[in-house]
């Protein structure tokens, strides 16, 4: 993909559909196009993190998994440790409920003591608002096991 002069080809628009909502692809594609290299140094850095997050189930349920990935609203906070295994095949312009989901930890309304580690619909995030944290670096989440 070339715009204005700018080789944007290393985007894998597909992957990242199913990870950002339209609007924020949207804008980045646009200061990146514009010539902004912080946005696309930041497409490289999204792209790698998302190839980055293990498929689902293929790690035992860890006792601290690493989460690649945050997402954000007003009063909570997504961290995803592993992803679906389907690859998109075509591109959507936004996302659906079941075009990708994810394995982590949800945390509402920023209670981290009443978090819960289970299985997170990013089209439904994403459709409801939620944000791909852009500048999030993989960090070791602590999960509480009970029973």
């Amino acid at each position: 993909m070339k715009i204005q002069g700018y080789d944007l080809s290393f985007i894998d628009k597909f992957l990242l559909s199913k990870f950002m909502s339209q609007n924020q692809f949207q804008y980045l594609i646009e200061m990146a196009s514009k010539g902004d290299e912080k946005c696309i140094l930041k497409l490289g850095y999204i792209q790698s993190r998302i190839e980055g997050v293990p498929i689902n189930f293929s790690q035992t349920l860890p006792q601290n998994p690493i989460a690649h990935l945050r997402y954000k609203t007003d009063h909570s906070t997504f961290f995803i440790t592993e992803k679906d295994v389907e690859e998109p095949t075509e591109y959507k312009s936004e996302p659906t409920d079941h075009q990708c989901c994810a394995y982590g930890l949800s945390v509402f309304n920023n209670d981290f003591d009443s978090a819960v580690y289970g299985p997170i619909p990013l089209g439904n995030l994403i459709k409801n608002g939620a944000l791909l944290d852009t500048s999030f670096k993989p960090i070791k989440l602590e999960v509480k096991q009970y029973g």
